[in-house]
């Protein structure tokens, strides 16, 4: 994969529905344009630090270990399924248990 390709598919992950964008869309809503915008860099940063290493050693592994692909589609799946299950369990963004979406739970 070229640097050319990876910057196009993650441009292509950041604009598709996703739980990220799902918590970037709640970041804007709560604390406005420039909260969410100061979220983008640390989105992109941690695209890379999980892509890059799946890239150049996982996509290898997985060719001598079949059983391994499977096992992380599941282990994303469950990932994700977590991710909604907590944006749908968030207070609502008027009440006094609502809190602004931070770096740490964007990375996360």
């Amino acid at each position: 994969m070229t640097l050319l390709e990876l910057n196009l598919a993650l441009m292509a992950l950041l604009i598709t529905p996703g739980p990220t964008n799902a918590v970037l869309a709640l970041a804007g809503a709560q604390a406005g344009l420039r909260a969410a915008l100061r979220l983008i860099p640390v989105v992109l940063l941690c695209y890379l630090c999980v892509i890059v290493p799946l890239v150049l050693w996982g996509a290898p592994m997985m060719d001598h270990l079949p059983l391994l692909r499977p096992v992380l589609t599941g282990l994303a799946a469950l990932w994700v399924a977590r991710l909604a299950f907590g944006l749908w369990h968030l207070p609502a963004v008027h009440s006094a248990a609502a809190q602004q979406v931070t770096v740490r739970q964007m990375a996360v």
